[in-house]
Order: structure tokens, then C-alpha cells, then sequence
């Protein structure tokens, strides 16, 4: 791991394998990494995307959020020849939704969640292109963080009977659904972490899926190797992603992650992540230049 607290274009000369740096291909996770503690994007954020894809680079999100409650803040600052990764590595979809690649859960599987869940007293979510459906008590958080989207109730969705889910979620856990959790291991892939209450809540995939899987898949998108993707992140559900690529920690990252990440940046409430991308384009361009 290596750390600065005032990234420049010469540290990451001297940090970064230099084909890493010519491709300019990054990917961030979303929450206290693109966005600030207050969960709002600074504008120095917003302006440092926008540069990159000025210089020739590509960057999108490789984020634990569906597609819908992206689409409700975060992903309106890229542009549209945008490509991202979502719901932990379930799916890679372009800036509308059109889904490119995935590896979902069959909609059998996922009720077969959902009524664990509900004999077990737990809430749950899943989205379904670009709506998000809720059986939870914590649907007025939801209702405030993502307002003015529209967050439907779980009865009001489809049968997802043959409807394939890239991702679903449990709240409200206890001992007992975390025990049918294990018992489901040989079937899906699944990471506990804290919510912005600090209350545990789960993201469930097919087995064999997280941010890493979804990152490969940008990766061959791209036609590269995924070690010449930069990734950057802050929490627990990044740490598969950070070790698949060049990985990067926020400052404001969980102590583990920075203990793998190959740099460590600034802090996401000081404009971290838009100093680094705007460092990393004048690398290129020293680069560029030889």
C-alpha cells in the first residue's frame, strides 16, 4: 500500500505502471467514493468524469447499487457513451440501462429469498430495470434517500417467476436468516455490511458473483487485461474489486481495504477521488508526450 495526501501527476508517474496509466480506464464505486459523506456529489467531482472523457479515457461505476437507484442521482453526471457495472457485479449495463452482460439470479431462486425472508421477520428489495420494489421497514429511508424517485412496494411487482434478478437485498437480519443464508451458499454470493444507520443489511448474487466478476466482464468489454482497469472504492463490498485490478482506497476507506489497495487517496469529503482523476490525466499526458 501506498499513501499521499497530495496526489500529483509525478507521484503516480512513479507509482503506476505506465500502460495502466495510457489506457485511462476507471472504475468507482458510488457511495463516499463519487459521492460525499452527506451523500451529495461535489462539483469538483462532477468536472474531474467529465475530464476524463475529455482526455480519450473511459470511466464509469462499479457499484453495489441496481441500476434503478443509480440511475436516481449517480449516474446522471456521466455521459451517455457511458459503461458501468451495477448491483455488485450482477449486471454490465450502459448509461440507460441496456443491458451489455450478466450473471443473474434466476427469478425462482430469488422467491425462494423472499419467502425466507418473510417467514424470518426480514425486509428485502430487488430492482427490475429501472424500478426498485421494497418490503421493508426501512422504505421510508429509502423514500428520503432516493426521493423523487418512486419506490414501489413489493406487491406491486411483476411475477419474477421466470424473470432473471440481477440482485436482492435483505434487511432487518437476525441469527436465524443469516443461518439460511449459509445454507444457501452453493447458490448465491453474498456480502453483510453496515447501512447509513449502521444497521446490517445483505446483497445477495448468483454464486460466483461480486464487483470483481463485473469488473472482468467490463474488462472484456474493453479488450483488457482487468489489471489495467483502475478501481476505486471505499467499503467492504470493494474489496474483490480493489485486488482484481490497480486498486485504489478512498481515504475515508474501511482500514482493511486500504491494507490491500496499491494507493491509498485522498478523503471523499475533500474532493479525494477529483484529485486523483485529474493527477492521472496529467500523467497521461506526460506520457503521451514521450
Amino acid at each position: 500500500m501506498m499513501t499521499s495526501s497530495n496526489i500529483t501527476s509525478q507521484f503516480l508517474l512513479e507509482k503506476i505502471p505506465a500502460e495502466v496509466i495510457l489506457q485511462l480506464k476507471v472504475a468507482l464505486d458510488a457511495d463516499k467514493t463519487i459521492t460525499r459523506e452527506d451523500r451529495t456529489i461535489s462539483a469538483a467531482t462532477r468536472a474531474a468524469i467529465d475530464a476524463v472523457f475529455e482526455a480519450g479515457g473511459k470511466v464509469g461505476l462499479c457499484t453495489g447499487r441496481p441500476y434503478a437507484p443509480a440511475a436516481r442521482d449517480v449516474l446522471k453526471i456521466f455521459p451517455p457513451e457511458s459503461v458501468h457495472v451495477v448491483a455488485s457485479g450482477g449486471a454490465l449495463v450502459t448509461q440507460t440501462g441496456k443491458r451489455i452482460s450478466g450473471r443473474e439470479m434466476t427469478g425462482e431462486l430469488v422467491l425462494e429469498l423472499i419467502a425466507a425472508a418473510t417467514t424470518n421477520g426480514c425486509g428485502y428489495w430487488f430492482g427490475i430495470e429501472d424500478k426498485l420494489y421494497i418490503n421493508s421497514t426501512k422504505k421510508p429511508d429509502f423514500d428520503k434517500f432516493l426521493y423523487p424517485m418512486k419506490i414501489y412496494d413489493a406487491s406491486e411487482a411483476p411475477d419474477i417467476t421466470h424473470i432473471p434478478i440481477a440482485q436482492m437485498s435483505i434487511s432487518e437480519l437476525n441469527a436465524n436468516m443469516r443461518a439460511v443464508l449459509k445454507e444457501f451458499e452453493t447458490k448465491i454470493s453474498y456480502t453483510v455490511m453496515p447501512d447509513f444507520k449502521g444497521d446490517d443489511y445483505v446483497d445477495i448474487n448468483a454464486v460466483g458473483v461480486d464487483k470483481a466478476a463485473g469488473l472482468r466482464q467490463l474488462a472484456e468489454y474493453y479488450g483488457l487485461p482487468v489489471e489495467q482497469i483502475i478501481s476505486v472504492g471505499d467499503g467492504l463490498n470493494d474489496f474483490e474489486m480493489v485486488g482484481a485490478s490497480y486498486g485504489v482506497a478512498m481515504g475515508n476507506a474501511v482500514p482493511g481495504l486500504k491494507g490491500i489497495a496499491k494507493l491509498v487517496i485522498g478523503n471523499t469529503d475533500d474532493d479525494g477521488l477529483a484529485e486523483f482523476l485529474l493527477a492521472l490525466i496529467e500523467a497521461r499526458k506526460i506520457l503521451q508526450a514521450k
